[in-house]
């Protein structure tokens, strides 16, 4: 039985996980860039985004960090329709009244594919930014990820889109 559960469970999973990127992209990026939390011009200049006014990150700081940020949030909203797209394929062959088992398999690397793309886009991100970072800064933000992620081996970590995901929630007010 869970070998036959098993692709469809491991799906899901990956589904889950694409989508916390893409919400933690669209809360932890600047929410100038599509109205969202009515942050304010003056503040957009004093460390853009909430993770970035946590670790302290100046005007000068953010004007060099904000087009990556807008590269990267353009690109995970590609990824993300990519892998809506992906996983509405694989529920129409799940749906047939005989499933297509190599199909099956086939798309499931298609999304493995996109699931490993968006975890790529997300570290190049990280390393992007940490090249704009003084190193208190750095130490400020990796501190914040581990604290954030948990124990991994207790089962509670949350992996690193989720840690980065509760880490803006908790400051804009939108986790409790």
């Amino acid at each position: 039985m869970w070998k036959t559960i098993r692709p469809f469970v491991l799906i899901v999973s990956i589904t889950l996980n694409v989508a916390l990127v893409g919400t933690w992209a669209f809360y932890a990026l600047p929410a100038h860039l599509g109205g969202r939390h009515g942050a304010s011009s003056q503040k957009q200049h004093e460390g853009g985004c909430p993770l970035q006014r946590k670790l302290g990150v100046t005007g000068e700081q953010w004007e060099k960090i904000e087009p990556e940020v807008r590269r990267f949030q353009r690109e995970v909203r590609e990824r993300r329709q990519n892998m809506q797209k992906l996983w509405d394929e694989m529920v129409g062959i799940l749906q047939a009244p005989e499933v297509d088992r190599e199909r099956m398999k086939a798309q499931q690397e298609k999304i493995l594919r996109g699931h490993r793309q968006m975890q790529d886009l997300v570290l190049d991100h990280i390393l992007t930014q940490k090249r704009n970072l003084t190193p208190g800064q750095k130490e400020k933000l990796f501190d914040l990820l581990r604290n954030r992620m948990g124990n991994h081996a207790t089962g509670s970590n949350p992996g690193l889109r989720g840690a980065l995901q509760n880490m803006d929630e908790k400051e804009t007010g939108k986790w409790n």
